[in-house]
């Protein structure tokens, strides 16, 4: 299958970045939240320099404030809050991460994450905020002082154990669900009272995605420990096929059963689908499964056909995962066809898409580079045979 590849030009501030996750939570309570790490992808073709800021930099530690990310690459960076008293509790701070070109000075890209500090894991972090109370917050941080993180020297520490017995006996039966004949199936030898309904098939479905969440996140978090024990560098240059993506045509029923969520009825089955789909694709072990995923052109049209849900919030969930289709430099030939069969509608669509978010610059900037990358999509010439 061919792939086409197109570098996007190098505007200043107007290059997306892709930051996995957007948002950070200490626990005072939980010393293994005191570490957070955060993946800074480079789907581009081209390499890229990163220097992490922060408003409160004497109250965090960064790992690699700076550095590079070759091509289709990603940089694991590591923050630890060093101060946790009780006088930080609530308060928002916030990072924000720089790209640009390893020739260039200016600044290509940027991305803000939040960081706060909560007095216990119990007390569960906000899912979501009104847009009236996101809006306040983001006028309140919008004129912060940012402050480069001095470098950061790592302790010598044991590393992490590995995931729970119990963990990996949830995943190991779920799949084992997934698995099963479906109530209602005839030719088959399995006795009729293992067979499941539906339903507890798409819930058997939702708990392996979220275990799968689970999983890499521990796994992130001791290979990471290894690498800073080593005083090696937390850089990715190489992406190793993933348990999933090892294991696809098992997975392939996986996906198939998870995508009857993003078609249920149920409006917040369907949300929480949808946004735990993007999670699992920007999660850093997960870079094989996405680079999959983001190749196959039914996925596409399925984000398509999500971006004009009735639901505004769905639509937006579906704009990060359709994002990433477009951003792709090595787009798959059915991937291409598709866009460049829908590009003046797509043009259309987004230049009207969610117009009152335009105090979202982020936002906004992302919108108009997809328009941008939609509108200078050209069908490659053929290649003269030798």
């Amino acid at each position: 299958m061919q792939q086409h590849s197109r570098q996007p030009d190098l505007v200043e501030g107007r290059l997306p970045v892709f930051v996995f996750p957007t948002e950070l939570f200490f626990y005072a309570d939980e010393q293994a939240s005191h570490k957070q790490v955060l993946t800074l992808y480079n789907p581009y073709e081209f390499a890229l320099k990163f220097k992490v800021l922060c408003t409160a930099p004497n109250k965090y530690a960064v790992v690699d404030a700076t550095g590079a990310v070759k091509p289709q690459c990603c940089v694991d960076i590591v923050i630890r809050h060093r101060d946790v008293r009780a006088c930080h509790y609530g308060v928002i701070d916030k990072f924000r991460l720089q790209v640009s070109e390893q020739s260039q000075r200016k600044a290509l890209g940027r991305k803000e994450v939040i960081a706060t500090l909560l007095p216990s894991a119990a007390q569960e972090a906000p899912q979501s905020r009104p847009q009236e109370e996101e809006r306040r917050m983001k006028e309140q941080l919008t004129d912060s002082l940012f402050f480069e993180q001095t470098a950061f020297q790592t302790e010598s520490r044991t590393a992490s154990g590995g995931p729970s017995l119990l963990t990996v006996l949830l995943g190991l039966v779920c799949m084992a669900a997934l698995m099963l004949p479906t109530l209602g199936e005839q030719e088959t030898t399995v006795p009729v009272y293992l067979h499941l309904s539906v339903n507890k098939k798409l819930v058997a479905a939702y708990v392996l995605a979220c275990w799968g969440l689970v999983f890499f996140y521990i796994h992130n978090l001791i290979s990471e420990e290894r690498r800073t024990c080593c005083g090696s560098e937390a850089t990715a240059c190489k992406f190793y096929p993933s348990f999933i993506y090892k294991s696809f045509a098992l997975f392939k029923k996986v996906f198939t059963e998870y995508e009857k969520l993003l078609h249920s009825d149920n409006y917040v089955t369907k949300r929480q689908s949808l946004k735990l789909l993007g999670e699992l694709l920007l999660d850093r072990h997960n870079f094989t499964v996405m680079t999959k995923y983001i190749s196959r052109a039914e996925n596409l049209k399925l984000m398509m056909n999500m971006l004009k849900d009735n639901s505004r919030n769905i639509q937006f969930e579906a704009f990060h995962v359709f994002k990433v289709f477009v951003a792709n430099p090595n787009k798959t030939q059915p991937v291409l066809d598709i866009l460049l069969k829908n590009q003046s509608k797509l043009v259309d669509f987004l230049s009207q898409f969610q117009t009152d978010r335009s105090e979202d610059e982020q936002f906004c900037d992302e919108k108009n580079y997809l328009i941008k990358q939609i509108r200078d999509l050209k069908r490659p010439a053929p290649t003269e045979e030798a």
